[in-house]
């Protein structure tokens, strides 16, 4: 006797309540509940059910405007002092859960919610690991054996590398949890010194008088940094400081690739470029490894700390003033070691024994295996 064989069904996904409701408000538009059903993949009983279950299921939908207690049970008042300054009765007079309650209903009465900055990366941690070690091994010996500052000995030509990087600095520079209406795809921010050269705000920001001395300001339309802002920063901030030979470090913005800029470094700077390739700089750049976390956070928190006690200035000129000065105090709190520790913990300064011409020799390496990302098309 032969026996029947055995047929494994799949195993249907349940129908959330989203779908579920969806289905129901197409009853009115559909010819009949039959139809309907067989549209949606489900038997007509189950729409049956779904009918009966209609109030419960609109009931279990989620509400947009509540952030639920254990997401907010852990967060405490960073500012005390402008907590006060809001209103000091309202809040002395209720616990922490009445305070938080009226803060939901607030939230929803005004369609509003809370919105955080969010990455999400794209590489995997022993990834982005490994790369990053093949690419400081190639600087390493780049710097020591075939580079343009390898004819030098001693750590003093460590001096000569040089790592630079761009960051956001915004006139409204708070924290990175803000407050927008239910449903904004995006939060918008108002740029600092986006204008166009010759224009009104060039001219403001151009005058030697405005904002900190030890500041270079300038201007793009789209506060970015294009060609012709990376040609200014090397006519006036790295030419001038140029004494001998450097290596430059570079992340890979299409910018930093273009041919004029790398024929005005190389032959009129005579400085030696490297790129850190995509996805890695977080841990292979110097500046963001160990310098730019600290200096924005400096400049947020003394951005919040000075509008706590003070009123929000009135015209874009003052704005652009107070942030320049947020700038310079910013850059002048970063000590030489934060640098230094940067460019050790991105592994570009060798450490180790050393021959006896006090040269730290790197060994020679396949070019598969730790490749220098270089472009040389203009993009």
């Amino acid at each position: 006797m032969t026996p029947a064989p055995i047929v494994q069904m799949t195993r249907r996904p349940k129908n959330k309540n989203k779908s579920k409701l969806r289905g129901l408000l197409r009853l009115g538009e559909a010819s009949s509940v039959v139809a309907l059903a067989a549209e949606l993949g489900v038997h007509r009983t189950t729409m049956y059910r779904w009918m009966r279950q209609k109030n419960a299921l609109a009931s279990a939908a989620p509400n947009k405007y509540y952030a639920s207690v254990p997401s907010r049970q852990n967060l405490y008042v960073k500012h005390p002092n402008l907590e006060q300054r809001f209103d000091g009765e309202l809040f002395a007079s209720r616990s922490r859960g009445a305070n938080i309650e009226f803060l939901r209903r607030f939230l929803k009465r005004n369609r509003l919610s809370i919105r955080r900055i969010t990455h999400k990366g794209r590489k995997i941690r022993f990834d982005m690991e490994l790369d990053a070690s093949k690419f400081s091994h190639s600087i390493q010996y780049a710097i020591e054996e075939c580079g343009a500052l390898s004819y030098a000995t001693g750590p003093s030509k460590y001096g000569s590398v040089f790592n630079m990087d761009q960051t956001s600095i915004y006139i409204d520079m708070t924290g990175k949890t803000t407050i927008d209406f239910v449903g904004t795809p995006t939060v918008d921010v108002r740029q600092v010194f986006a204008g166009i050269p010759g224009g009104p705000v060039s001219q403001d920001v151009w005058n030697p008088s405005f904002g900190h001395s030890s500041c270079e300001h300038t201007v793009q339309k789209k506060a970015f940094c294009n060609e012709a802002v990376m040609q200014e920063w090397i006519q006036r901030i790295l030419k001038p400081s140029v004494d001998g030979c450097r290596l430059l470090l570079l992340d890979s913005l299409k910018v930093h690739k273009m041919n004029s800029v790398r024929t005005v470094l190389e032959e009129d700077c005579c400085t030696q470029v490297e790129f850190v390739p995509p996805g890695i700089t977080g841990l292979a750049q110097p500046m963001d490894v160990a310098v730019m976390k600290p200096f924005k956070d400096y400049v947020r928190n003394t951005y919040l700390a000075y509008h706590i006690g003070h009123e929000f200035l009135k015209t874009p000129q003052e704005k652009r003033q107070l942030i320049s000065r947020f700038v310079a105090e910013g850059w002048a709190s970063i000590s030489p070691a934060t640098i230094r520790k940067g460019f050790a913990k991105s592994g570009i300064l060798p450490t180790g024994p050393r021959d006896i011409e006090d040269r730290f020799r790197v060994p020679t390496y396949a070019e598969e295996e730790a490749p220098i990302l270089e472009v040389d098309q203009e993009e």
